[in-house]
């Protein structure tokens, strides 16, 4: 990866604080710097990024927006993103959904927006994000810097938002959707 890419999350965070927050003054070219939007939690920023035409869906290291504002528990920050067009299924080959996360997370509300817009209650992964760096990284080390727990022991293993449930009210409300255990 060439080192301007690199460096851009920290130029934008620089250029935040130089403009004292005022994102709209700084280029919405990096679809980075919408996921870091939405880890943080800034939906201010998520608004002026999306409205820029930053990728809603893009994946960077299997991690998209919607999954890690889900994972972070950011309610409006997944309603701006929905409202927008993002996937509610979408996912790295191995990775987990938006559901998974909100259902780990323990976030009954979450879970119930996601299934309400037809999120996939069986859809499968190998593991699910537990910590989300906040700052200083880029696509190519997100996956090696973000903690994840490893959902499989043997060879094969698929789990389910079912089988990350943190509560009986989330398995109740997945089940009432159709998860099969």
């Amino acid at each position: 990866m060439n080192r301007a890419k690199m460096t851009t999350p920290i130029l934008f965070t620089i250029a935040l604080g130089i403009l004292g927050g005022r994102i709209d003054a700084v280029r919405a070219d990096s679809n980075f710097d919408l996921l870091m939007a939405a880890v943080k939690g800034d939906l201010a920023a998520v608004k002026v990024l999306t409205a820029k035409g930053a990728a809603i869906n893009h994946s960077c290291g299997g991690l998209t927006p919607l999954i890690a504002a889900a994972a972070k528990g950011q309610l409006d920050i997944v309603k701006h993103l929905l409202a927008e067009g993002a996937d509610v299924n979408n996912k790295s080959r191995q990775g987990p959904t938006a559901l998974m996360q909100a259902a780990a997370a323990g976030n009954v509300e979450m879970v119930r927006l996601l299934l309400e817009q037809g999120a996939d209650v069986n859809a499968e992964a190998t593991y699910i994000w537990t910590d989300l760096p906040l700052t200083g990284v880029d696509c190519v080390d997100l996956e090696r810097l973000a903690a994840v727990e490893d959902l499989c022991e043997g060879e094969k293993c698929c789990m389910t938002a079912l089988c990350v449930a943190a509560t009986p009210e989330i398995a109740k409300l997945l089940k009432q959707h159709g998860a099969v255990e």
